[in-house]
C-alpha cells in the first residue's frame, strides 16, 4: 500500500517489512510508485483529497463510486476541479435500495 503523507510516522520509518511505502513529494510521484507496485493490477485511490487532485492532474482513468443518499457534516465536491463539460461513460452499474454503485470511466481527449 503507497501511503502519500506529508512526514513519515516515526514509529513506521524504523519498522522493517512494512506493508507501506510513504510518498512524500507529489501525488503523481505516489501514483506512479503504486503503478509500478501493481505492476499490471488496479491502483485504487481512496481519499476525497488525493482523488480530487488526481483528476485535476488527469492521472485517474476510471471512477468508482459507492453513493449513499444521506449526508454527514461537511461534504466534497470532487468533480468541482473538472473542466466543465467532462463525458463520463457508465460501464457498470449495481446498486441495492440503499447504495448506488456506477462504475465510470473518464472520456478524455488525447
Amino acid at each position: 500500500m503507497v501511503a502519500f503523507t506529508h512526514s513519515v510516522p516515526k514509529e513506521c520509518a524504523a519498522e522493517e517489512n512494512s506493508p507501506f511505502t510513504f510518498v512524500t513529494f507529489g501525488i503523481a510521484c505516489a501514483i506512479a510508485t503504486a503503478q509500478e507496485i501493481a505492476g499490471d493490477a488496479n491502483v485504487v485511490v481512496s481519499a476525497p483529497s488525493i482523488t480530487m487532485k488526481c483528476l485535476e492532474l488527469g492521472l485517474l482513468d476510471e471512477i468508482h463510486i459507492d453513493l449513499v443518499p444521506l449526508l454527514l457534516g461537511k461534504t466534497v465536491r470532487l468533480f468541482d476541479v473538472l473542466e466543465p463539460p467532462t463525458e463520463l461513460k457508465v460501464v457498470a452499474a449495481s446498486g441495492n435500495s440503499h447504495i448506488t454503485q456506477p462504475a465510470c470511466r473518464l472520456n478524455r481527449s488525447t
